[in-house]
Order: structure tokens, then sequence, then C-alpha cells
């Protein structure tokens, strides 16, 4: 049906993961007219509210996959041949963020790892060190539908939330938490549960 069928043409862009499934899926689907990989020091990213920003690009911590999917009257019509890769290519180094820009988006806010337990040297730009903030105040909210998100969107730019924010270990047994923390609010629904089902005359779970 490839004579009645319309000129459509698809890019995909996609982290450059060659192992997964899917850029194996993508690269040997029959649509797949052009597959260019970006190594991750050619490259950088502009992320959201660049112009608030001084520095609005940043590195990319892997490489990039790009996908042309198109039907056969789509690649008649928009062949995409050598000079579309290189233009490609050149619009994606634009983005390679400068010397001075990487090392300002390493400097640490005075007092933001300490606060938090963390390393001395922040180890991401600033808007990533505030998304790993924010990922732990939905978890420490049990907001778990946003923070499973945030943690999905972090993963896809190669951002390990476990590495990043460890869990910090348990309190020795014996050393109570202050009341308003998340840890005795868990105590105490625990507790009225246990008074629930073994109390004088119930049985019957809070």
């Amino acid at each position: 049906h490839e004579g009645g069928s319309p000129a459509l043409s698809f890019t995909l862009i996609l982290p450059g993961w060659e192992e997964s499934e899917a850029f194996d899926l993508l690269s040997r689907s029959t649509y797949c007219k052009r597959r260019i990989l970006i190594a991750a020091a050619d490259h950088g990213f502009c992320d959201g509210a660049s112009h608030q920003r001084q520095d609005p690009y940043r590195n990319s911590p892997f490489d990039t996959s790009i996908f042309i999917l198109q039907t056969e009257k789509a690649a008649r019509k928009w062949p995409p041949h050598d000079k579309v890769e290189d233009e490609l290519r050149a619009a994606f180094a634009q983005c390679v963020p400068s010397p001075s820009a990487v090392s300002r988006q390493l400097d640490k806010t005075p007092g933001a790892a300490a606060k938090d337990g963390r390393d001395d040297i922040a180890r991401h730009s600033p808007e990533t060190e505030r998304a790993l903030d924010q990922w732990v105040r939905l978890k420490r909210r049990r907001d778990y539908v946003a923070a499973d998100t945030l943690q999905e969107e972090l993963l896809a730019r190669g951002i390990d939330t476990a590495v990043e924010r460890p869990r910090k270990a348990k309190k020795e047994a014996g050393v109570s938490a202050k009341p308003h923390t998340q840890k005795a609010k868990i105590v105490g629904r625990r507790t009225k549960k246990l008074r629930g089902e073994t109390g004088s005359g119930s049985t019957e779970e809070v």
C-alpha cells in the first residue's frame, strides 16, 4: 500500500544506549532511513527556563542517538542525506557549554551541600541538584507518584537518585526520632494499629 500512503517522517532523539532493546528495534526498523550517534563530548543540552539562567547549556551525561524514520514516499521527498547529518551535528555542538560555564555549574551554593549531608563539592548542575532535592522532599511527603515520575526523568539524564541521594542509615534502637519526623509518624501509626489489634475488647485493625 506504499503508493497510496502519505509522506510520513519522524525524528526520534533518545539516549545513545546501544545495548537497549529500543535502540535495537529502531535500528532494525524498515522505516529507519538514517541513524546518527553523537558522542557525549560533542554536544550539550539546553534545559527549561534557560532564559532565567546565566548559563543556558549543560554537558550531556551520555551519548545521544537520532533516528530518522520515514515511509518510502517521505524518503524521496525529504532524503536524509549527509548534509542533514552534518547540520544536526553542528546544531547539537552549539549547546556544548564553555569551560567557564561548566566551572560555574560545578560551584556549590554555600551551605547547600552541608545542609543535606552531601559532599563538599556539588556533583551536578544547580538545576539537577535542585531536582534531586525535590525528589527527596516528594519521598518524605509520600507523594510517590510524583517522586517516581521525577526519578524516571533524572534516570533518563543518567542521574541515579539512589547514588546521588542515598538513604541515611537507620538510627540505633532505643534512640527515638523527633516527633515531627516522618519516622515518628510511621511509628505512631504502627503503634495505633497494634493497640487496635491487642487492646481490650477489640481486635479490629485501624
